[in-house]
């Protein structure tokens, strides 16, 4: 079951939230940076899946969902995001298969993916970085972390995109 991503200009406007100084300049930072980039969130829990749409709705990042791991490898083949969050504890196929698939995927290896789990203990994190997790955030999530995370991996994935200034141009075609 496919949706279509969603753009917040498609959502009715929240009530206004009080932020601190620092939430709006990661916020800032998040909007003159990565406005636009699509992430793929794979959570099968509805109120987590709402809290994570919270939290960065106001990123105007475009925002696509999973319900399982294998919807999630669907997606994410289909429409290379620029980062995932994946909740490791997923049905159908879990959350660390999924990541080891993606890893498999040529565009995969480059791929920020980001665990979203109430899980944080030091096996679990083991287990979460085998599988090829660059990062966990923490539930119950907290918009400072969360989008610290987020900036952080979306500009390594920029940073290692950019063009190297001197470096022959690679031809296409």
């Amino acid at each position: 079951m496919h949706s279509a991503p969603i753009f917040p200009g498609s959502l009715p406007s929240a009530p206004s939230r009080r932020r601190t100084p620092w939430q709006d300049d990661l916020l800032a930072q998040m909007l003159a940076r990565h406005a636009g980039k699509r992430i793929l969130i794979a959570d099968a829990s509805p109120a987590d899946r709402h809290r994570l749409f919270d939290l960065l709705r106001d990123a105007r990042l475009e925002l696509d969902f999973a319900l399982d791991g294998a919807d999630a490898v669907t997606r994410a083949s289909d429409a290379p995001p620029c980062a995932i969050l994946i909740n490791p504890r997923l049905p159908v196929m879990d959350g660390l298969t999924a990541s080891r698939v993606l890893r498999s995927l040529p565009f995969g290896r480059q791929l920020p993916i980001i665990a979203v789990s109430d899980e944080v203990l030091d096996d679990v994190s083991v287990r979460c970085f085998v599988a090829g997790i660059d990062d966990i955030v923490a539930k119950p999530l907290v918009a400072d972390a969360l989008h610290r995370c987020l900036l952080r991996w979306l500009d390594r994935r920029a940073v290692a995109a950019a063009p190297v200034w001197g470096a022959p141009a690679r031809r296409t075609g």
